[in-house]
C-alpha cells in the first residue's frame, strides 16, 4: 500500500499493505471472490459479516465451483503467510517484547492452517458434504483469528518503525509473492532461515506444477498482491 507525503513523493508502507491484504484474504475466504474486498469498511465490519458471507460459500451447490473457491483461498493464504514467515514474524521477534513466543506462536499458527489447508484440498465436497462444510467452517474461523491478533501486534511494530524500515518490510513482502509458494506444504519449513532459503525453491515447483495442470489462472495471487508485484517490476524495469 502506498500512500503520499508532503512533498508529493510514494510512500510505501509494509505494515498497511500487510493489513489491506488481511481484508481481501477474509473477502476470499468468505465469498470465493475479490471483486468487493475494497467496500467492506471496517475490521469490525468484515468480522461481523464473516457467519453470513461464509454461508453463502458452504451453500455454493456446484461443488467443482466450490472446489475451485477453496483452491484459490489456500493458494491466496499460502503466498500471503510465506511472506510473514520470511519477513514479517522476524520482525515481531526482534521489536516486540516478548518477541521470541511471539514469533514461535505466529509460526504455529501458520504450521496449523497449513495442515488445515492440506486437508481442505484432499477433501471432495461431493464426497465428503457435509464434513467438507464444516472443515471449511472451522478453517475459516481459525484463520480470522490468526489474521485479527496478527493486526494487534502489526499496530504495536508500527510506532516502533521508521518510514524507512516500513517501506524495506513493503519491498520484501511484496518482493517474496511472485515466486512464493502456491500450495501448503505443512511438513516444510516455516521459521525465518528455512523459509528465505526453501520457499523460493518450491514455490518454482508449484508454479511449473499448477501450469502444468492448468490451475496457473486459479492459484494468481489475491489482487492487491497482483498490482503491488507489477508495480514494483515496473519499478526494476525503469531502473534497468
Amino acid at each position: 500500500m502506498v500512500a503520499l507525503c508532503r512533498s508529493g513523493s510514494v510512500i510505501h508502507d509494509g505494515i498497511n499493505f500487510l493489513i489491506e491484504d488481511h481484508r481481501e484474504i477474509r473477502s476470499v475466504c468468505v465469498t470465493g471472490t475479490c471483486a468487493n474486498w475494497h467496500r467492506l469498511l471496517s475490521l469490525s465490519f468484515l468480522i461481523d459479516s464473516l457467519v453470513q458471507l461464509l454461508e453463502q460459500c458452504i451453500e455454493e451447490t456446484k461443488y467443482d465451483e466450490k472446489s475451485r473457491k477453496v483452491r484459490e483461498l489456500v493458494a491466496k493464504i499460502v503466498r500471503h503467510a510465506s511472506a510473514e514467515e520470511r519477513y514479517l514474524y522476524p520482525l515481531f521477534r526482534d521489536i516486540l517484547e516478548n518477541g521470541q513466543h511471539i514469533y514461535e506462536r505466529n509460526v504455529v499458527d501458520d504450521d496449523l492452517n497449513k495442515k488445515m489447508m492440506d486437508l481442505l484440498l484432499e477433501m471432495d465436497p461431493a464426497r465428503d458434504g457435509q464434513l467438507f462444510d464444516q472443515t471449511l467452517r472451522k478453517f475459516s474461523m481459525i484463520e480470522n483469528e490468526h489474521l485479527t491478533e496478527e493486526e494487534q501486534f502489526l499496530e504495536q511494530i508500527r510506532p516502533m518503525m521508521s518510514a524507512e524500515a516500513l517501506t524495506k518490510l513493503y519491498h520484501n513482502i511484496v518482493g517474496s509473492l511472485a515466486g512464493a509458494p502456491t500450495h501448503p506444504h505443512p511438513s516444510g519449513p516455516s521459521h525465518e532461515i528455512g523459509a528465505k532459503i526453501m520457499h523460493p525453491i518450491v514455490g518454482m515447483v508449484d508454479h511449473m506444477v499448477d501450469s502444468m495442470t492448468g490451475r496457473d489462472k486459479e492459484n494468481k495471487p489475491t489482487g492487491l498482491q497482483e498490482e503491488a508485484i507489477q508495480n514494483q517490476q515496473m519499478a526494476q524495469h525503469l531502473r534497468q
